[in-house]
């Protein structure tokens, strides 16, 4: 029942805080993270369960029925600061078809051709298995935040690193939104929202 802006103070000098923050309401770990300020959740983020991470990103990066990028970034980054674990566990659990579009979002993907000694990667495209390569799709994008979820996955889970390669690469986004807003729709549901 803590206003919103005092609960990471209250938190914070809880002897218990990892279960407190395991133990808050989806919705209300999403809105302190908000209060906290994205930047500084790190802290927040590391000790939240996959079912909060989740509600997390599907209470505050949609916008009507479409993702917004700018704030799956800044999550994104959000994730990458509360450390290698937290962001592996959110990449488990969050849905493929999000994260492919934070990908297509961000990087134009290219993979390396068979037999083709010719073959030159794009300019300023980054790699980190020689076979991948990502193009930033924006000059300003510093690209660190993704790379570094990429490099998770790479190191820890490669066939999720390839695999969301190979969707950022061919799938529809179309279809990818599609199935991200009926994931969220039907979790959005199970915590008590009602559909429009």
């Amino acid at each position: 029942e803590t206003p919103v802006a005092r609960r990471s103070e209250l938190i914070d000098l809880s002897l218990q805080a990892e279960a407190l923050i395991a133990q808050l309401p989806p919705a209300e770990l999403c809105f302190t993270a908000k209060a906290v300020g994205l930047h500084d959740a790190g802290w927040l983020l590391e000790h939240a369960t996959e079912e909060q991470l989740v509600a997390c990103l599907d209470l505050d990066v949609w916008n009507a029925d479409v993702p917004e990028r700018g704030k799956l970034d800044a999550w994104l980054a959000a994730l990458a600061n509360a450390g290698e674990p937290t962001l592996l566990r959110a990449a488990h659990a969050l849905d493929m078809e999000l994260i492919v579009l934070e990908v297509r979002s961000r990087a134009r993907v290219t993979l390396k051709p068979n037999g083709d000694d010719s073959w030159e990667p794009p300019d300023a495209s980054h790699t980190l298995d020689g076979q991948f390569y990502l193009e930033p799709l924006r000059d300003d994008d510093a690209f660190a935040d993704l790379l570094t979820f990429l490099r998770v996955l790479f190191e820890h889970d490669y066939w999720f690193y390839y695999r969301l390669l190979q969707g950022a690469q061919w799938e529809l986004e179309s279809d990818a939104e599609e199935w991200a807003l009926r994931w969220r729709d039907g979790r959005l549901q199970d915590l008590g929202f009602p559909p429009l």
